[in-house]
């Protein structure tokens, strides 16, 4: 019993845990607005969360997650305390293998948790996604050159 519990508990959400390089404050930029010619499409959800290997912090309360070096997504969270500064993420679904508005990031401070300092991760709720293009620019600055 108590093993089919913990199989039907594991099937039913998943949790993808990613670890980043400490990213710098010049690194970070302000939160990303609306104009950004960066910003893509909203989306309804990203799937295949297995293939996101990596993250980077942009405010408290927006992440890009990466995909792979094409597939990136700009989430935005309600309040998050530790995202601005968070080492490791965890990504967990409410089943299936795809994110949603209301699933939930896992916010870690700490790059490894030792047991006599365990701090809690922050549960963070996705309110909106977006696709990224981090390559993208502002048409009316590349006219001017």
């Amino acid at each position: 019993m108590r093993k089919t519990l913990q199989l039907t508990a594991l099937a039913s959400t998943t949790c993808l845990l990613l670890t980043a390089c400490a990213s710098t404050d010049e690194e970070r930029s302000s939160k990303i607005e609306a104009d950004d010619p960066r910003l893509g499409e909203q989306v309804n959800r990203i799937c295949f969360t297995r293939t996101i290997d990596n993250f980077k912090t942009v405010s408290d309360r927006q992440v890009i997650l990466s995909a792979s070096p094409s597939r990136e997504y700009l989430v935005e969270t309600g309040a998050c305390f530790q995202l601005d500064r968070a080492q490791r993420i965890g990504l967990t679904d409410r089943g299936g293998n795809c994110l949603t508005r209301g699933d939930i990031i896992l916010v870690s401070e700490d790059l490894f948790a030792s047991r006599s300092n365990v701090q809690q991760p922050d549960r963070c709720f996705i309110r909106s996604m977006y696709e990224w293009d981090a390559d993208a620019t502002d048409e009316e600055d590349e006219t001017e050159e």
